[in-house]
Order: structure tokens, then C-alpha cells, then sequence
């Protein structure tokens, strides 16, 4: 019997670089939610927030947006590879965090 398990998941790694938001966002404060997520959604920016229907936290980029709903494709915190896809009402969003990070492309 061996010690080592064989992994079977295809594991995607996401490429990724820093950003400075506050060329994107100059005036954050002002804006309505909307708005920060269609910059969002135009600049490939991980987001991270809270989903007010289901209490529970949501992490990566937006696929699709209108001003009503978004696609989210959502990443594990732990692991950082896509997990599923989610449809969001944008009055359902309770938190949202806008992290200083652009996706640049997956490696398959």
C-alpha cells in the first residue's frame, strides 16, 4: 500500500497581475455599485462579496454583466481554480471587496 493518493481533478491555473484600482476607480466613493461592477466586469478584477439571499461569501471574476445581474465565474480562496458559475442579482449583493488583481488568462 502506498502513502501517495492519485489525483484525478485537472487542476486550472489562473495567471494573474497587480493592478492600481485607483487608475480604474479614481472617484470609488461616488459611484453606485453598478457602475464598480461593470468596471469590474470591462477589466477582469477579482472581487470578493457577500451574497445577502444565501449569507455566503463569493470570490472571482465577472463573466457577464447588465445592471441587474451578473455571471460570476466563482474561484476557490483555497485552492484558486474556477469551481462554478453563479447568476447574482445585483440588489443581492450585500459586501462587496474589489481586489488590486487583473486576470491575464488561465493556464490549462
Amino acid at each position: 500500500m502506498s502513502d501517495i493518493e492519485e489525483v484525478n481533478d485537472r487542476m486550472n491555473l489562473i495567471e494573474t497581475k497587480d493592478i492600481n484600482l485607483e487608475k480604474i476607480f479614481p472617484n470609488i466613493v461616488k459611484m453606485k455599485i453598478e457602475e464598480v461592477l461593470k468596471k469590474c466586469f470591462e477589466n477582469k478584477i477579482l472581487v470578493h462579496f457577500e451574497h445577502e439571499k444565501s449569507y455566503s461569501e463569493k470570490f472571482g471574476i465577472i463573466e457577464r454583466f447588465d445592471n441587474e445581474k451578473i455571471t460570476l465565474k466563482e474561484i476557490d480562496k483555497m485552492t484558486g481554480i474556477f469551481i462554478s458559475k453563479s447568476e447574482i442579482l445585483v440588489e443581492d449583493v450585500s459586501f462587496l471587496f474589489v481586489r488590486n488583481c487583473e486576470v491575464l488568462g488561465i493556464e490549462r
